[in-house]
């Protein structure tokens, strides 16, 4: 493979940036972004709720900071 490479590397590069598709990179990673933050918002919620603090899940929902502030006090 090391050979094949040193001989065709490249042409190997080249084909590799040709397939590489930038805006579907970032749809991608918009796309992971949005499941982890809807992911760590539902651990929030569930904790919440563990703890009977049912009336701050509509807090969290209208308030940024607080919902910022619970994931570092909860560490999610």
């Amino acid at each position: 493979m090391a050979d094949y490479l040193k001989r065709k590397g490249s042409e190997v590069t080249n084909m590799l940036i040709a397939e590489y598709d930038y805006e579907e990179d970032i749809r991608a990673n918009r796309e992971e972004a949005r499941e982890e933050a809807i992911e760590k918002y539902s651990r929030l919620i569930l904790r919440l709720t563990g703890e009977g603090k049912n009336d701050m899940i509509i807090q969290i929902a209208e308030d940024n900071a607080l919902r910022e502030r619970l994931y570092q006090e909860y560490h999610l």
